[in-house]
């Protein structure tokens, strides 16, 4: 296992091991690999791209479901939870936009709100797509202040009377709990990013 890793390393291929014993992944650092300490099932919210190969040898007995894990590498982003979040209160924010809001302010307020919270998905997205850490991470703070202009941008909508307290509250706690995932999501990408770079 470690001796293939190590060939598509060499041989120019992008490698990625998911190792649940800490011992191991300690091991494997050493030579060099980018090694994520951490559970085979939790690999869909590493956003790790696309695969070519995955080998899961001398891993099948520490796996429950191994399908359901080859699965979830499958779906990667659609399965990442910040990106669901994300598209899920694009939605429905435009679709307050289209109703709640004056006509005149298609140009102003409602266009700002609808290109900050695709911005939030589109950046999410983009880090999913990105190799490195760091690059992951840059475009997930851009994220972050894309919600932090959303909210602003819905706080203004309801001291210009445009939308409800009770759907200022809404909005902007969904946004406010996005943020919270989005920050363990970069604090835990930190750490693999301190991990492969020792």
């Amino acid at each position: 296992n470690d001796l293939l890793t190590l060939f598509f390393k060499e041989n120019g291929w992008r490698e990625t091991v998911i190792e649940p014993s800490k011992d191991a992944a300690e091991y494997l650092q050493k030579y060099g690999l980018n090694v994520l300490n951490r559970p085979a099932e939790t690999v869909a919210e590493l956003g790790l791209g696309e695969f070519s190969f995955v080998n899961m040898e001398f891993v099948l007995e520490h796996i429950r479901d191994p399908l359901a894990v080859l699965k979830k590498m499958k779906e990667g982003l659609k399965k990442l939870e910040i990106y669901k979040l994300s598209v899920r209160l694009e939605i429905f924010l435009y679709k307050v936009l289209d109703c709640k809001f004056p006509k005149e302010e298609k140009y102003r307020s409602i266009d700002q709100l609808k290109r900050s919270s695709s911005s939030v998905v589109n950046n999410i997205a983009e880090a999913y797509g990105r190799y490195s850490f760091g690059s992951k991470i840059h475009h997930l703070f851009i994220a972050r202040g894309e919600i932090e202009e959303t909210i602003s941008g819905v706080e203004r909508a309801y001291y210009k009377n445009f939308i409800s307290k009770q759907m200022r509250e809404f909005i902007v706690g969904k946004y406010t709990e996005l943020i919270r995932k989005l920050n363990s999501f970069i604090n835990f990408l930190k750490e693999q990013k301190q991990l492969t770079d020792n």
